[in-house]
């Protein structure tokens, strides 16, 4: 399950972001070597959303995945492993020492993260896999929804940045996040109590598409001073979409399996 989601809304949203970053780069005119440098971890996470999407997808199909899920866990840790050294050492250009502080502190912790994630995939994976262990390939999605629940009420108290991206439809997205995170909430329960209920998450799933497509349309014709925050407002929509539409999925095939 969680393969499922990481694939999934990296190969929704890095496209997405990539379109976005491309824009800005075209609007100031930057050099060549800032296209690269915006599109390396692009491609490096687009790739190792692929490879979990595609793990994923087989575990979820009852298809021999060991290969295939060790193939993500070696690529996403190696590709994390040097593009993180690489940026530690950029720091201690010339051109970076007023920043190198941050940037190596940044580049730390993110290297932490993208080592532990494979690691705990895998690990969660790997129970999934084992019959005898009864854990059903999509028990950490209703917990995924709980927890993003609350995050979903924060951003409703965020007028400004919502003013500030949206304009005038800040109403109309404080609606679709109550909304939406109540639908999480009540999705979850209603998992948690039947494991074979679809209906919750195929709601969810809607409201999470809509604002999913909101956010694409505010972060394409937000202003570029906001870029950052729209693109970071991306990144938790591509994330609720992934995982209502996962758990819908999933608890679709459960039912209409024999």
């Amino acid at each position: 399950g969680l393969l499922l989601v990481y694939g999934l809304a990296a190969c929704i949203g890095q496209p997405i972001m990539a379109l976005g970053q491309a824009r800005s780069l075209a609007q100031f005119q930057a050099p060549v070597g800032a296209w690269f440098g915006a599109a390396i971890p692009i491609v490096v996470a687009l790739v190792i959303g692929v490879l979990a999407l595609n793990a994923g997808l087989r575990m979820a199909r009852g298809q021999p995945a060991r290969r295939a899920l060790l193939v993500y866990v070696i690529v996403a840790i190696a590709t994390s492993v040097v593009f993180h050294v690489m940026r530690t050492i950029y720091a201690f250009t010339d051109d970076m020492e007023r920043v190198a502080p941050w940037l190596v502190s940044t580049s730390v912790i993110a290297l932490a993260v993208a080592v532990a994630r494979p690691l705990l995939v895998w690990w969660y994976a790997k129970r999934e896999a084992q019959p005898a262990s009864g854990t059903p390939v999509d028990a950490a999605l209703p917990w995924i929804a709980l927890w993003l629940a609350p995050r979903l009420l924060a951003r409703c108290l965020l007028w400004d940045e919502l003013s500030a991206l949206v304009g005038g439809g800040g109403f109309v997205v404080v609606a679709v996040l109550l909304a939406l995170s109540f639908v999480l909430i009540l999705a979850a329960r209603d998992s948690l109590r039947d494991p074979a209920a679809s209906a919750p998450w195929l709601v969810a799933s809607g409201f999470s598409l809509v604002l999913l497509l909101a956010t694409i349309y505010f972060t394409w014709k937000s202003d570029h001073r906001y870029q950052l925050n729209a693109d970071a407002a991306l990144f938790p929509a591509t994330l609720i979409f992934a995982t209502t539409a996962t758990a819908a999925w999933l608890r679709r095939r459960v039912t209409s399996e024999p």
